[in-house]
């Protein structure tokens, strides 16, 4: 597990994800899971800058 989110931690927030490079898509998705679940995200979207 390469991710955690403090319990409630973004709780009805809307969260954005910045990342350099996108490749697999893995690393963003892990996080958002902790948000989501963990943090209690509202939402969590990403922008990427490149995509290989």
């Amino acid at each position: 597990k390469k991710f955690s989110a403090a319990e409630n931690s973004v709780e009805g927030m809307n969260v954005i994800l910045i990342d350099d490079i996108y490749t697999t898509g893995a690393t963003l998705h892990q996080a958002a899971e902790a948000l989501l679940t963990a943090g209690k995200a509202l939402s969590v979207s990403s922008f990427t800058l490149i995509r290989s």
